[in-house]
């Protein structure tokens, strides 16, 4: 074995392989492919030739959601005449804030999106990535999100429901509940698409990629999707206090359902951090370490054999057998965890940020907007 063999790749990618690799990342590449509050204005967009990722494309979707949320919301409030819980021009507010938000979600989510999907890119073998295909279109698709989405939010609405007759009592004015209705699929459909980050990442720590054979870790698409990761922190830093902030300002005054609901949200950004960065990122570390065995196994069995001969070895094999050393101790000493401490103590700041935010709206609805 020459010691330049091991920084060559043990074969090189098929175009067959290449291409499989290329359109399953394209396939994540984009929210609106499989997250169904964006898909469906991306495809009536599409219709008219705008692109959703275009200044045009976002104007239009923030009036797509601002619609979406106001008309209802102003049919209800008419049909059932709650106008004192609701007035025309509050639900306009409302309805634009939380418009803008899913609008700021999408432009976050999405350049983490395309950041995370660097490392799908890299697979190897034909026939695993056309498992990993079928499987992602069978559970990432808009109809599974919205199934998915629709029953997390059925559930929070239940629970909503719950809280509010047990607690305290108070009966939500329909409108209200059309308002906890819109953000409920919102945070269904988050939490879902998390979730399925996690067990996403769980199959790919078990698969083979083309990685930078002599730091793994320094691989761009690796740091690509690490960073992606992270970056998907923030939706949850920046989209869930204002979230929470709007349900606790539509909810009536005196409401006891203030309290389990900032511990609802707070539950719902450390999950967030678990699922959706925390555990992936593990999950990443392993391909590095796997990348990294891989390489390290041969050049060890070398080193074996040659060792016993060390002191018999000629000038010529006694140089391939420091190079082989050199190369190995190399490999080895580089990292194989994006949990260090800085990466953690980062995410910890990041949680940390997202508690002072959750419960930064309960104390302004509490002494400022009430």
């Amino acid at each position: 074995m020459d010691y330049v063999d091991v920084l060559k790749s043990p074969e090189v990618r098929s175009q067959q392989e290449v291409n499989l690799a290329n359109i399953y990342a394209n396939q994540h590449e984009r929210l609106d492919n499989f997250v169904f509050m964006y898909a469906v204005p991306s495809n009536l967009l599409k219709k008219f030739g705008i692109e959703i990722y275009s200044g045009r494309g976002y104007l239009l979707l923030f009036g797509i959601y601002f619609v979406t949320v106001f008309i209802p919301g102003l049919l209800i409030t008419a049909l059932t005449s709650q106008w004192m819980e609701m007035t025309p021009l509050r639900l306009a507010i409302v309805a634009a804030v939380l418009s803008a938000l899913n609008v700021i979600v999408l432009i976050i989510g999405q350049v983490a999106a395309y950041k995370i999907s660097a490392l799908h890119r890299l697979l190897r073998g034909v026939e695993e990535i056309q498992a990993l295909i079928q499987w992602d279109r069978r559970w990432f698709g808009p109809r599974i999100s919205a199934l998915m989405g629709g029953i997390i939010s059925a559930a929070f609405l239940v629970i909503l429901y719950l809280l509010n007759l047990e607690v305290d009592r108070i009966q939500l004015p329909a409108t209200i509940l059309w308002v906890c209705t819109v953000i409920a699929i919102f945070l269904g459909q988050f939490s879902f698409s998390t979730m399925m980050i996690f067990f996403e990442f769980r199959k790919l720590s078990t698969r083979q990629f083309e990685l930078y054979r002599l730091n793994p870790y320094d691989t761009f698409h690796i740091q690509r999707t690490s960073a992606g990761l992270k970056q998907l922190g923030l939706v949850s830093t920046v989209s869930l206090p204002f979230f929470l902030l709007v349900l606790l300002t539509v909810l009536p005054e005196g409401s006891s359902l203030n309290v389990p609901i900032t511990a609802g949200f707070l539950l719902m950004c450390y999950m967030a951090t678990a699922i959706g960065i925390l555990f992936p990122l593990g999950f990443l570390g392993n391909i590095v370490k796997v990348a990294k065995w891989q390489l390290l196994g041969p050049i060890q069995a070398e080193l074996n054999h040659l060792a016993p001969r060390l002191l018999s070895l000629s000038k010529e094999d006694y140089e391939h057998f420091i190079r082989l050393q050199t190369v190995y101790q190399t490999i080895k000493d580089t990292k194989d965890s994006f949990l260090g401490f800085s990466a953690v103590a980062r995410i910890g700041g990041t949680v940390l940020l997202a508690t002072i935010s959750v419960l930064l709206p309960a104390v302004i609805q509490r002494y400022l907007l009430k």
